[in-house]
């Protein structure tokens, strides 16, 4: 399935991107908090339920304290729970975590913590490391893997955050040939010497 980013920094903008979303088939849609747009969170309440109201396709909030600052209000998502929205949950605050299961369902975000996340019954996950293991991902979550599986799981993961993501994930991509360069947009950046030799030892 593919799930497009909603990011826009004002409602507007989120608004339009929708709108280009609605045409291309995609399968649902994570919506990202407005950056440095600070609101109240009855704005953000009222931001969601804008989006809601411009598309049939499902929504899933993107829970992203480090990309964004702040986290979901636990309000907005009680009040919109009832619409079916998903939490994608890439904190590390396991407390808020909690707190958001007894509103929603809760995929991991953040497969650092994928093991705590389990712990508490997500079996889900909206993942970084699947785009290069996505059976090994699947049964992580299956608790399927055997020790040196596991092992290998979480020294992929926390390579992934070597540097900021998703710049290390997508030099494994390169060396997967999965991409034909190692080029990035910018304002990302090409993984660092160090990164590109960690990852060439697990690729090895």
């Amino acid at each position: 399935p593919i799930w497009l980013s909603i990011d826009g920094i004002g409602t507007r903008e989120a608004v339009s991107q929708v709108a280009w979303a609605n045409k291309l088939g995609v399968s649902g849609l994570l919506i990202t908090p407005p950056a440095f747009c600070k609101c109240t969170s009855l704005g953000l309440l009222e931001h969601v339920k804008k989006l809601v109201h411009e598309t049939t396709l499902p929504l899933m909030l993107y829970n992203a304290p480090s990309r964004v600052g702040y986290v979901w209000p636990l309000d907005v998502v009680e009040m919109v729970s009832h619409l079916g929205i998903t939490v994608k949950d890439a904190g590390k605050d396991l407390t808020y975590t909690k707190n958001l299961q007894r509103f929603t369902t809760v995929y991991c975000g953040n497969e650092c913590f994928a093991q705590h996340f389990v712990q508490l019954g997500i079996d889900k996950c909206v993942s970084v490391v699947a785009n290069a293991y996505p059976q090994l991902t699947k049964e992580f979550f299956d608790g399927a893997l055997t020790k040196k599986q596991m092992a290998l799981f979480k020294r992929i993961a926390r390579l992934t955050m070597t540097e900021v993501n998703p710049v290390a994930i997508k030099y494994m991509l390169y060396k997967l040939g999965v991409f034909a360069s190692a080029e990035l947009r910018l304002p990302l950046t090409q993984a660092s010497k160090r990164t590109q030799n960690l990852i060439d030892e697990v690729l090895a």
